[in-house]
């Protein structure tokens, strides 16, 4: 019985292995996303502090030009200053923090990176194109988000999201896989307390050719082969098996509650991130209205 869990322990430990290494490889996928982002949302920064250094020096200017004229005060040309300079330093900032944005994607990568490629015109997610809620408004006609769990299609809801991290997740079947190999070796265990029986034979051949004294000497040839069956019972171990074995149920149980933790975690990390998904794209629809339905209307299109 211990050889046989013995041998099942072996390509658990090989399965666990896998699960670990595919793990690995999505952990790899996100860190590289996530400094793709960062460094691109740098890098869009840079680039809206500069055209937002470039507004204010234009304003300062016609401030300068207004005071040269005597049309204004040196407030006005001062507090333009102040704030050309505070985008300046925006914008110092910002190029600080790109170099070091870039800088961690140029590790992940392995080679140096230049200016990034933005998302395409057309990118879009299913599940937001499927959204009813953009389709819900209130009594101002703005869009209003009824839920944070929408009635999305078949595979897109929260539940059905909840229930693939549960099942399909990496972490989540290494922490199965390890239940199974716990569960092995305490059986493992407990087979120090079984008999065990054993098919064991043995085969002899000698010769005997008389001694040395004899006149004429004789060759006698004796055989002996044995066949049997050979039980072993275990009586007193002083009390290491019992001790094993409690020793293994306990890990049983540890790794029966990593596992339990190991779906929960899951399903929480799944639940924040599409309640936060969902939740921006909430918010993103209550306001976008009330821009183009307010504002706009208003702007001087001289100014």
């Amino acid at each position: 019985m211990a050889a046989f869990e013995a041998f099942k322990q072996g390509d658990l430990n090989t399965k666990i292995a896998d699960m670990r290494f595919y793990l690995a490889q999505q952990d790899l996928i996100i860190r590289v996303s996530q400094a793709y982002f960062d460094a691109l949302t740098s890098q869009d920064n840079v680039e809206l502090y500069r055209n937002k250094k470039g507004l204010i020096k234009h304003q300062l200017e016609i401030a300068q030009a207004k005071f040269d004229a005597g049309l204004t005060t040196i407030v006005d040309v001062n507090t333009a200053q102040a704030g050309f300079d505070l985008a300046n330093s925006q914008e110092i900032a910002a190029q600080a923090d790109l170099i070091v944005k870039r800088g961690v994607l140029e590790q992940l990568v392995g080679r140096p990176v230049g200016a990034l490629r933005p998302l395409t015109k057309d990118a879009k997610i299913d599940g937001v194109l499927k959204d009813p809620r953009s389709k819900v408004k209130d009594n101002n006609g703005i869009p209003i988000a009824d839920s944070v769990n929408p009635q999305l299609p078949k595979g897109q809801t929260l539940e059905d999201w909840i229930n693939q991290a549960e099942t399909a997740n990496f972490n989540v079947l290494a922490g199965q896989l390890s239940v199974s190999l716990a569960e092995s070796t305490y059986k493992a265990s407990q087979a120090l307390n079984y008999p065990s029986l054993n098919f064991v034979g043995t085969a002899g051949y000698n010769t005997f050719n008389g001694t040395a004294n004899s006149l004429t000497p004789s060759q006698t040839n004796i055989y002996n082969n044995i066949i049997a069956l050979q039980m072993t019972i275990p009586l007193v171990s002083g009390g290491y098996n019992s001790s094993l074995i409690r020793q293994n149920a306990a890990l049983l149980d540890a790794a029966k509650a990593n596992y339990d933790n190991a779906r929960r975690t899951a399903a929480q990390s799944t639940r924040a991130a599409f309640i936060g998904f969902y939740g921006g794209l909430a918010q993103a629809l209550k306001h976008m209205r009330p821009r183009s339905a307010h504002l706009l209307p208003h702007l001087n299109p001289v100014s």
